[in-house]
């Protein structure tokens, strides 16, 4: 523990670095003036100046998201606070942790009418988990500590208001605390909670996992335990990657941004094994649907669902312990059930596969995805924006191992290129892109020249079409004419050259993969500009629109006219199955979607561009 005679700022600059906090995004201003000179002085944790306060949280909460760690964001007072909210509630909602430093006025000015002032307490309020302004110097040494416990303890937020006044005065006798270990310790479950998991398990007829966020660490847990249930696995859109696209029990991202497959499989479930997710649309989930919940944050169990058993804990310790107490158990007709929903969703990417090649005037959103998954690293992080193209990218793109990061719960437009300058610094080894809609992207724009200046090699890839595409096919379903969705879009491989990046576009089919691949090649900030074609997405059919269950008569009727029994159905584009599927897919001239996919850019030398 450091102790010396320090101002405020000094201790708030030496109590971060003694938390291991890495970074401090923010946009400079007067209130803050003593803060930043702490941290140019003791250059730990480094202050990463931005462009808008926004995004500046934005980024912090990115990097938490991928990191597991805290990072910070500052601001000045007043507006620069107000504006720096957006990016905390993105980290209240998806609930990691994060410092929000906001500068304030000199004490004797506030509630005087004098310019900048704003009760910060009150607005960050329902944003935070810990919120509290200095009103003494002294004050510091037992608030900043606490309101790092709290951001780590809950998790979410924690904001600390700092009067630029307060922030010269020197504390006497200061001391930086750092984390304290019992803030890594992991809860564990019940062992009556985990015999209730076990039954319902053992005596569930239509089993599914689902794996969110929370599941990635335990991929092989996850995948061993859907193979000793025969059960399918479906992922959230944060959870894409923490099962392999290929295997053959995964059936895609459940909710509006995912598969039929998926929807099918969790409208017919009757036990359902949350693993890390607190996702729920309740529209997709059946009547009757008993939930098994296992996160190692004991506040996300029940939070967003009702459970039928909460199970505290690392994924992968009690994935472990799950498997122990179960045998392997046989369902033959609801794997036949679920292994036909999932080659009905591979003939999806067939189709997309087709009209990646076949496709006229624009981009095919979903040749993009397609495209890219087969293109991109598998080690890749990439951050996804909020509007239409979501949707294209959770049904589409065929993962790997990358990791999705998104705006869950927060939804905010805006998110993909700070969050993508937050991936690149929290992970500096892995391959970062940005996806982007066109109305998205240029609210945030200016951040490429952040990414320019911090020499960060992320690709950002843009869906122009010059619409809010989403609002757009909303207005269309409410029976209105659409109204105050198109905009002017720049010229944007021309800014990104301006800013010193480098800009490329793209506006047919078949330029697209060679230019993912020389765009992934750069090494420094890159932007495509991709001319996507204006294409309605049809929405998965939730359980609350059919029976997909009670459905299943009607294809045993097919089958037993046809003379086709239900464990033939959806070999074709199976790449786990050898036979019927690869002997279709041959005949027509084309490999299974998957081979095809992987086939595409995987494990290739590359020799870096520089910009």
């Amino acid at each position: 523990m450091a102790t010396d005679r320090m101002t405020v700022a000094d201790y708030v600059a030496g109590e971060l670095a003694a938390w291991d906090v890495p970074y401090v995004f923010g946009v400079p201003g007067d209130s803050v003036i003593p803060l930043l000179e702490a941290l140019r002085q003791k250059q730990r944790p480094r202050f990463i100046p931005t462009r808008h306060e926004g995004a500046a949280a934005l980024m912090a909460s990115a990097y938490a998201k991928l990191s597991g760690r805290a990072a910070a964001c500052v601001s000045d007072a007043g507006p620069g606070a107000i504006q720096m909210l957006n990016g905390v509630y993105d980290a209240a909602l998806d609930r990691v942790p994060l410092l929000a430093l906001t500068g304030g006025l000199p004490t004797r000015k506030v509630a005087t009418h004098w310019p900048q002032d704003a009760n910060l307490d009150l607005v960050y309020t329902d944003a935070t988990v810990f919120n509290h302004t200095l009103t003494a110097a002294p004050q510091v040494t037992r608030i900043l500590p606490a309101a790092l416990r709290a951001a780590h303890e809950r998790p979410g937020p924690a904001r600390v208001g700092l009067p630029v006044d307060l922030q010269r005065e020197e504390v006497a006798g200061a001391k930086t605390t750092g984390k304290p270990d019992y803030l890594t310790r992991q809860p564990a479950p019940d062992a009556r909670d985990l015999d209730a998991a076990l039954h319902l398990l053992r005596t569930a007829a239509r089993p599914v996992i689902l794996a969110g966020r929370g599941a990635r660490p335990a991929r092989q847990a996850v995948l061993a335990l859907a193979e000793q249930l025969d059960a399918p696995v479906l992922c959230t859109l944060p959870g894409l990657g923490a099962v392999p696209g290929e295997h053959a029990h995964y059936c895609g991202v459940i909710g509006e941004a995912g598969t039929q497959a998926a929807a099918d499989v969790l409208g017919a479930a009757d036990v359902a094994l949350v693993v890390g997710s607190t996702w729920w649309q309740p529209a997709f989930v059946p009547r009757g649907l008993k939930v098994i919940q296992v996160d190692s944050r004991r506040a996300h169990l029940g939070m967003t669902f009702p459970v039928e058993v909460a199970l505290p804990g690392t994924a992968e310790a009690v994935l472990g312990a799950l498997r122990d107490g179960l045998r392997a158990q046989e369902r033959p007709g609801w794997r036949a059930f679920w292994v036909r929903a999932r080659a009905g969703w591979h003939e999806e990417l067939r189709r997309a596969d087709a009209a990646a090649e076949g496709h006229g005037e624009g981009v095919h959103p979903a040749a993009l995805m397609t495209t890219l998954a087969g293109v991109l690293d598998p080690e890749a992080v990439i951050c996804v924006d909020t509007g239409q193209h979501t949707y294209w990218f959770g049904r589409y793109f065929f993962p790997d191992r990358h990791t999705v990061l998104v705006s869950g719960h927060w939804r905010t437009v805006g998110f993909a290129l700070p969050a993508a300058i937050g991936a690149a610094l929290a992970a500096p080894r892995r391959p970062v892109v940005a996806l982007a809609g066109d109305g998205g992207l240029g609210m945030t724009l200016t951040e490429f020249t952040t990414a320019v200046r911090e020499k960060l090699p992320i690709t950002v890839i843009v869906c122009n079409d010059g619409r809010y595409a989403e609002e757009e096919e909303l207005q269309a379903r409410a029976r209105v004419q659409p109204f105050g969705t198109r905009f002017v879009n720049p010229d944007f491989a021309a800014f990104a050259e301006t800013a010193g990046g480098r800009g490329i576009r793209v506006e047919r089919v078949r330029e697209l993969e060679p230019t993912l691949e020389r765009a992934l090649r750069v090494d420094g900030p890159v932007l495509v500009d991709v001319r996507v074609a204006p294409v309605i997405y049809e929405r998965p059919k939730p359980v609350a629109a059919r029976d997909p269950w009670a459905a299943r008569t009607e294809t045993e009727a097919r089958e037993a006219a046809t003379g086709t029994a239900s464990d033939e159905i959806g070999r074709d584009g199976d790449p786990h199955h050898e036979g019927d599927g690869a002997g279709a897919s041959a005949a027509a001239g084309r490999e299974p979607i998957a081979r095809r996919l992987w086939g595409r850019g995987r494990q290739r030398e590359r020799a870096p561009e520089k910009v």
